[in-house]
């Protein structure tokens, strides 16, 4: 790797974990999303290492987030589905830039103080 990258080999690792803990819960849906939001970069980063055995220079700045509750939602937890999209620097100049759409699954458990995400779809353009 280039020094200076700011993806790392471990950020590369951490993408074959599936679930996250997450954040603390809020009234709102921006546990949910922040927890899926820490998902996009290790999923951007397997994925285009995957497609072009290289590894993007910089990845995941959100650039739009949307939420709903997911209609599995019930007593015992909490479900939300989060999709977004981000912007992927391919080179080191940011002169070649990709957007990247994502969508994500995220849960609570009742009484529960963290979500888990997992990214269920990726598409880099």
């Amino acid at each position: 790797m280039m020094p200076g990258r700011l993806i790392t080999s471990a950020l590369v690792l951490a993408a074959g974990s599936v679930l996250l803990s997450g954040c603390s819960t809020s009234s709102n849906y921006g546990a949910f999303e922040k927890a899926c939001e820490e998902q996009v970069s290790p999923a951007v980063v397997a994925q285009w290492q995957k497609d072009h055995d290289d590894v993007p220079w910089n990845v995941a700045k959100i650039e739009s987030t949307k939420s709903k509750e997911g209609s599995e939602s019930n007593s015992d937890s909490k479900v939300v589905y989060v999709s977004g999209t981000a912007s992927v620097k391919v080179g080191e100049d940011g002169g070649d830039t990709r957007k990247a759409s994502w969508s994500c699954f995220s849960q609570q458990p009742e009484g529960g103080t963290h979500v888990s995400a997992a990214i269920r779809s990726l598409a880099i353009r």
